[in-house]
C-alpha cells in the first residue's frame, strides 16, 4: 500500500505542476496575442501600405486550446527552460503516463526519480518560466 500511496502523491505533484503551467500559458497567450494584434497593426500608416496580412496577424498565433497536454506544453517551454530541465520533464511526463494508465506497456515508462527529485525538478521548472 505504501507504493500506491507514493504513486498517488507523485501524480498529485505532477497534476499541481500542470495546473500552474497551464495558468501561465493561458496568461502568456493573452498577452502575446494582444501585443501581436496591436503592435503589428501599428506597422502600417496612411503613407505606407498596410503590413502584410495585418488583419490576420493574431491567427498566426497558436490557440491555447492547441496545447491540451503536458507534452504540448513542454514543446512551448523548450526555449524557456534548460535542456536538462526539458529532458527531466520528458521523463516525468512519461512516468506520469505510465502510472496513470495502470503501468501498461507501451504507455509511458517507469522512472528511477524519487518523490523529492520530482518535486525539486518541477519547482525548478516553475522558477525558470517565471
Amino acid at each position: 500500500i505504501y507504493a500506491e500511496i507514493t504513486e498517488l502523491y507523485i501524480l498529485n505533484i505532477i497534476a499541481t505542476f500542470e495546473r500552474i503551467v497551464f495558468q501561465k500559458i493561458d496568461y502568456a497567450y493573452g498577452e502575446i496575442r494582444s501585443i501581436v494584434t496591436t503592435e503589428y497593426d501599428k506597422r502600417h500608416s496612411k503613407k505606407h501600405k498596410p503590413a502584410p496580412l495585418y488583419h490576420s496577424a493574431a491567427s498566426f498565433i497558436r490557440d491555447k486550446e492547441d496545447v491540451h497536454s503536458l507534452s504540448g506544453a513542454r514543446k512551448i517551454l523548450e526555449n524557456q527552460i534548460t535542456e536538462e530541465s526539458s529532458e527531466y520533464l520528458r521523463e516525468i511526463i512519461e512516468y506520469r503516463n505510465w502510472l496513470s494508465h495502470g503501468k501498461r506497456q507501451n504507455v509511458g515508462r517507469a522512472s528511477t526519480l524519487k518523490i523529492d527529485e520530482i518535486k525539486e525538478i518541477l519547482m525548478k521548472i516553475i522558477d525558470e518560466i517565471e
